[in-house]
């Protein structure tokens, strides 16, 4: 059986306590087989919950530090289109970013093929993008997107944790890859190095990274 997480497919399989469980972050009760209802687990509680700890503790240390790429003089704030299906999720992003006086939320987008209109309209500097979108999925949007918006940049920010998407995603011209289990403490250092001109990989991916050879 297949259940929805937060833009991403993944199986989902019962626990000892009678609850069919995903793989990621939300959790169905399920009776006479049948949803009855969604609830978060303690994960995606933790990281909604933590959105003032996120701001007021990991913002002064990135945002107000060197490593970060603050906007031109011209420039009031970095532009974000924030495209994520998961309604939840995307105003814990949205409400996070509004907080900090570096980035304003441009636009959002709730699929594939709206994130590319909205890229179109509101030329961002950066793009936060899931991967498993409606009518039209991450990897294949971000090639549109790079199209339509040229200058922006793209970070990835999803719970799709597979070897293969990550590299994909990285070799086809994303500048980063965010797992929304690690967005709480690396969301804003990600965006932060991607500004910058750099390549970030969440902590629990970063051995997906292509080896340097040695000369």
């Amino acid at each position: 059986m297949i259940q929805r997480n937060g833009g991403d497919f993944l199986p989902r399989k019962r626990s000892t306590s009678g609850r069919w469980k995903c793989a990621g972050h939300i959790e169905g009760r399920v009776e006479v087989g049948r949803v009855m209802s969604m609830r978060l687990t303690y994960s995606q509680q933790e990281l909604i919950s933590r959105r003032s700890t996120l701001t007021s503790d990991l913002l002064p240390q990135v945002a107000l530090s060197d490593a970060l790429v603050h906007p031109s003089p011209n420039m009031k704030s970095w532009r974000i289109l924030v495209v994520e299906d998961f309604k939840l999720f995307r105003d814990f992003v949205c409400s996070t970013l509004q907080e900090t006086t570096e980035f304003r939320v441009a636009a959002t987008a709730s699929d594939g093929l709206e994130a590319i209109q909205r890229a179109e309209e509101s030329q961002p500097d950066l793009i936060l993008l899931d991967i498993g979108l409606p009518k039209l999925n991450g990897l294949e949007a971000a090639k549109q997107l790079r199209i339509v918006a040229p200058r922006a940049k793209v970070l990835i920010l999803s719970e799709n944790n597979d070897s293969d998407v990550v590299k994909a995603a990285m070799s086809d011209g994303c500048c980063g890859y965010v797992l929304k289990s690690d967005a709480a403490g690396e969301l804003l250092p990600a965006m932060a190095k991607v500004l910058r001109g750099e390549r970030f990989l969440s902590s629990g991916i970063a051995s997906y990274a292509p080896k340097t050879r040695k000369p």
